[in-house]
């Protein structure tokens, strides 16, 4: 099996996971993402019983809607993160295939490869050892494997260079209390990290983006840099947001000869008011789809994150948009990115692509 390549060839399918609670709670999001795809893109969305109203409510017009297949795979609990639970791939004649993760933590989810490739006809092969998509992209030449996960053997059995991305002093999950005016709080800062870890954030796609080669041949990267959205933003930098963790590991990619890119990365919160608690999270956009392929054009479909509690974010919302224009790319916002963030997600943990031309 080749895995596919995380950035370059057309999208010509994508998988979306749909349960009935986030096919209301991330309607918007879902359907700016349908509505942006290409002419003709096959969206594959397994769709958890109970969701159906929901999606027929999505505002998303014939066309698109035409493109559509829908897979009931009944009411067991499932997320809508579809980027872990495999990585995609191409079987020697070209055909679509799957390198799934033998188990995972997380509600159902770890039947639903099974599921797609019964219906989908896809090869499915399981790795040999548990792994999260997040922590793996692809480039041309390149495996980047998030220092937390195995570099699971299917990826050395390739000719692309593994890369482990990792960094010194990163913290597991902290909790701390705090007060407001008489109440108690707690605030809650690294979510989900593990104890040991080698990464400021569980998975690498919250951080890193690859962005494909430029003029100099050197393949480009982006790492979300916490420092930089705060100055933009005209706020003091917290001095919980890993800032040098994600220097270091910028440093240590351009020391092998990548082309690194810094684009603002804000830390911000959500508050939990019933509940007297405060989670910190990171408005990625580095989590992001992106497309590059001569024939169709660049393309990076970004989350907009300047809305509702966080408005100020508008300003590095166009930063990160004018870096990818400055790098000849179209760029396609995607309304309402707060409500992937606050679920410690964005848009490529959103997505699984299983096709690209």
């Amino acid at each position: 099996m080749h895995l596919l390549n995380s950035i370059d060839g057309a999208i010509e399918h994508l998988l979306l996971l749909v349960p009935a609670y986030e096919a209301e709670h991330f309607a918007s999001v879902y359907a700016a993402l349908i509505n942006s795809l290409p002419p003709r893109t096959t969206v594959t969305l397994l769709v958890q019983t109970g969701a159906e109203t929901a999606i027929q409510n999505w505002v998303i017009p014939a066309s698109q809607r035409e493109c559509m297949i829908m897979v009931d795979v009944g009411e067991a609990p499932m997320t809508s993160w579809a980027c872990d639970l495999f990585l995609a791939g191409e079987d020697v004649d070209g055909s679509e295939a799957l390198l799934a993760t033998p188990s995972i933590e997380r509600r159902e989810d770890n039947r639903l490869p099974g599921l797609l490739a019964d219906h989908g006809r896809q090869s499915l092969v399981y790795a040999s050892e548990p792994f999260e998509g997040g922590n793996f992209l692809i480039s041309e030449n390149h495996a980047f494997v998030g220092a937390d996960s195995p570099v699971i053997a299917e990826l050395e059995q390739g000719d692309r260079e593994i890369v482990v991305i990792s960094a010194a002093d990163c913290p597991a999950e902290l909790r701390l209390s705090a007060h407001r005016g008489d109440e108690k709080w707690e605030q809650i800062f690294h979510y989900y990290n593990k104890p040991e870890t080698r990464q400021p954030i569980f998975h690498i796609d919250m951080f890193i983006t690859l962005a494909g080669p430029g003029a100099d041949g050197r393949e480009r990267i982006m790492i979300g840099d916490p420092a930089l959205a705060a100055e933009i933003i005209d706020v003091p930098l917290h001095p919980l947001a890993l800032a040098e963790q994600f220097n270091a590991i910028a440093e240590d990619l351009t020391a092998r000869d990548f082309d690194v890119i810094r684009n603002p990365m804000p830390m911000i919160y959500m508050d939990d008011v019933e509940n007297q608690k405060r989670t910190w999270f990171y408005a990625s956009s580095n989590n992001v789809l992106v497309q590059r392929t001569d024939g169709d054009g660049d393309i990076v479909w970004l989350p907009e994150y300047g809305h509702d509690n966080w408005p100020e974010l508008a300003k590095t919302d166009a930063a990160n948009r004018d870096i990818w224009e400055n790098l000849g790319y179209e760029v396609r916002m995607i309304s309402d990115g707060q409500r992937l963030a606050e679920n410690l997600g964005g848009l490529h943990c959103l997505t699984n692509v299983l096709k690209r031309g």
